[in-house]
Order: C-alpha cells, then structure tokens, then sequence
C-alpha cells in the first residue's frame, strides 16, 4: 500500500512538474507584470488535482504532491484547493450525485454545442462553490467520453450523440432530383438532389434579396417541384416586399409562394418535404460558430425537400458569417458580391464538368431586376 501510494504521489508530482516547465517562462512574465501567479498554472494545476481527487487521494497526498512548487504556489493551491476536495470529494455520496444528475438531465436536453453561462443560469448555479462543482462534473464527463470540449472557444461544450441511422443506399433511385431552376442557368453545372441545403452568402446591397425573389419566380410553377415554395424572412416589411415585387414583370396574385416573418429558430417552422427559404439566417448575440448546429438542425427537419438559406457576408471575404461552419452542411454554396456571383462549392455535377470556382457577372437594375453582363459562366483565369 505504501509503494502504491509513493508512486501515486511521484506521477502527481511529475505530471505538475512538466507543467510548470512548459509555463515557467509565461508565469515568470505575469509576476513581472502583473504580480501574480499566471492563471494559466492555475487552470493547470487545476486539471491535475481534479483527476487527483476522481483517484481518491488524500489531502496529505496532496499537500505533499504540492512541495515540489514555489511556495506562494504551495499556498494559492492549497487554499484554492482545499475547498475542491473538501466539497465534492468528502461530501460526494450526500450532495454531489444528485447535483451530477441535474447537470446531466440538463446536458441530455440540449442540442449541439452549449455554453457553460447558460447550464449556470437555468440551474441556478450561482455560488462559488457550486461552480467549482459544475466544473468538476463537466470535467468528468469529458474524461468519460460522454462530452466534447469546443476545439477553440473556452466554456462551450457539446454532448456526444452516439446514435446513428442506416443508409439503406442500395433502394436509392439515383435518377431522382430537384429540376430547380438555379441563377443564371447553373442548373446546367450542378445537380439538386432531394434534402439539399442551398447557401448564398452576400455582402450587404449585392442583390441576394432580388436572386431569391428570381429564384422563387421560375420555380413556384413547375409542377415536378414540391410546391408551394416557403419564405422566412427576417426583415423587409410588407410594404418594402410589396414595391419590390410590383417592379417584376408579372402581376403581384401571380407571386406563388408563402411569405411569413421569422427571425431566429428557423428549424422549428421548417415545411418538410417542400422548398423552403429563409432570407436571412442570423445568430444572435455574435456567436456565428453556432451557425454549423443552426444548419445541421434545418437538415435534420428538411426531408426530401430543399432550402436556400441567405447568410450576410463581410466585405473582401469568401464565405458568409460563421466561415467554414457555414459550408459544411450545403450541398451548392454560392458567393455573391456586388456584380459577381462565385460557386464556391458544389457537392454533385451535372456530368463530369467541375463548376467550382465559377463565375458569371450581372448587374441589377430598379432594385430588382437581374441583367447577366457576360452570357456564360467561367472560371476566373479564363477572364
């Protein structure tokens, strides 16, 4: 017993050793600085006593783990620390299973990535203690494989989803596709398949509203297309979508579609089995590496139908807002700027022709109508 526990305390000792090594010179600078211990040591030593605690080491074990640090360190570990292990490892059979409970019900429930501000809030997680417990918990179910850390934002977490349905490809009709009918002709290029997810990613004023509502004209009376078309849109009035539709060239009571206001939680409005177009998709609050969950969730209600979804684009970039979360979902993902419209990815071709990296140039005129300055489309070294 004795061995065990020397080599327990010698592994402990190592396993905070090489992390002081790998910190030193950051720490040493933040004393400089600032006078305090760097807390990236902190989140460290953190880490290991948390494991030390899961392993049932005692508090001597650990007092005696710490001598190998400076001494203000021994102290701030040991003061930080010993309200851990003193709450959830001595007091664990009475209160910590129930609040671990609570924390995995509510993880269960939750869809995606999470934020750890928002299990605080509906748990009512408010005191440092109780924190401190969250922290533990989320930590264990890491180690256990049941949740995954976000790759680069701190305090996001997402649970993984261990259940899968079967592809039954073989009974597939690989003839079967959406003939829509795609801006300036690309439906020549690229191929539509049922439960596609479309993207146009614009800057602001390059036309994506007036491309929608083309869209929507030369499709909403194909009858091989599930029909009636649907449009979410997130901002324009009645009155600005009524002067923009007047200036087509067809009477306002031959406009088919479905327009209704929606400004966040598309998925929950989504019309299986149909076309569906939300005009625009925007995350609240700035958190646009969200934008891959908001997509995903739209795929999963779409069925075999089909939607366009519009994203914002900043200026001089290629991809919308969310970056490369927003094109991991879309089948045909379309760039727009002001006069020029890029494919940037397109999943399936029409025949044995690559169309990414296509271009086609246009202008717009009165607001809404959709002029192509060059007939065909090309790539950007053919110019």
């Amino acid at each position: 017993m004795v061995e065990v526990k020397e080599a327990q305390i010698k592994r402990l000792q190592e396993s905070i050793a090489e992390k002081y090594k790998k910190i030193k010179e950051l720490d040493e600078r933040d004393r400089e600085r600032y006078g305090y211990i760097s807390e990236d040591f902190k989140d460290e030593i953190r880490t290991i006593l948390i494991w030390a605690i899961q392993s049932q080491a005692s508090w001597e074990m650990i007092e005696q783990v710490l001598k190998i640090l400076p001494l203000d360190m021994q102290f701030c570990a040991l003061e930080q620390y010993k309200e851990l292990y003193d709450s959830l490892y001595l007091s664990e059979p009475s209160g910590y299973g129930s609040f671990m409970l609570k924390i995995r019900d509510w993880i269960a429930s939750s869809k995606g990535y999470f934020n750890v501000t928002l299990l605080d809030k509906e748990l009512e997680i408010k005191e440092a203690k109780a924190r401190v417990a969250r922290r533990v918990a989320l930590h264990r179910l890491v180690e256990k494989g049941e949740l995954e850390r976000h790759p680069e934002r701190n305090g996001i977490y997402r649970l993984i989803e261990r259940n899968a349905t079967a592809i039954k490809w073989q009974n597939a009709d690989p003839e079967r596709t959406l003939k829509v009918a795609l801006p300036f002709g690309l439906e020549q290029h690229v191929t539509v398949l049922p439960g596609d997810i479309i993207v146009l990613a614009g800057v602001k004023g390059a036309g994506k509203t007036a491309l929608v509502n083309e869209f929507i004209k030369n499709n909403m009376d194909d009858p091989d297309l599930p029909l009636p078309i649907y449009l979410w849109c997130s901002e324009g009035s009645e009155v600005e979508i009524h002067r923009r539709r007047r200036k087509h060239e067809i009477p306002l009571e031959a406009w088919k579609d479905i327009i209704s206001r929606r400004t966040q939680n598309f998925k929950d409005v989504i019309v299986k089995d149909y076309i569906n177009i939300i005009d625009y998709l925007e995350i609240r609050g700035g958190e646009y590496y969200l934008i891959r969950d908001e997509i995903a969730e739209i795929y999963e209600r779409l069925g075999d139908g089909l939607c366009l979804i519009v994203l914002q684009k900043p200026f001089g970039r290629e991809l919308g807002l969310g970056g490369q979360a927003s094109i991991e979902r879309s089948r045909l993902y379309l760039s727009v700027d002001k006069g020029i419209l890029t494919v940037i990815d397109a999943k399936n071709w029409e025949g044995a022709f690559n169309p990414n990296g296509l271009k086609i140039y246009f202008k717009i005129t009165d607001g809404t109508k959709i002029l192509k300055i060059r007939e065909e489309w090309r790539y950007e070294k053919e110019e």
